[in-house]
């Protein structure tokens, strides 16, 4: 059993991509989290650099459910949502 947080090969060591999360209403990924309450869902999502500005914006059920069955990446819900909001 390797739970170790990153791969090694040869003399170089490889960090593992982290485990998205996913509760009845909450996904957690790094440096990012969907969640809902009651009709409504949110996407909060690091807009800076080394999760030190994070932006929290309503989305649509839709992506909210796109985004659990990962049909959608957390990476083209930032994009989708960081440019809307930059438009607004």
């Amino acid at each position: 059993m390797n739970d170790k947080p990153y791969t090694k090969i040869g003399n170089t060591y490889y960090p593992k991509e982290p485990q998205t999360e996913i509760s009845e209403s909450e996904i957690k990924g790094s440096y990012w989290r969907a969640w809902s309450e009651g009709e409504k869902y949110f996407y909060e999502f690091d807009e800076g650099h080394f999760a030190s500005k994070f932006r929290t914006v309503e989305i649509s059920c839709d992506d909210y459910q796109l985004l659990k069955s990962g049909k959608i990446t957390d990476s083209d819900l930032t994009l989708k949502y960081k440019v809307k909001s930059n438009h607004e």
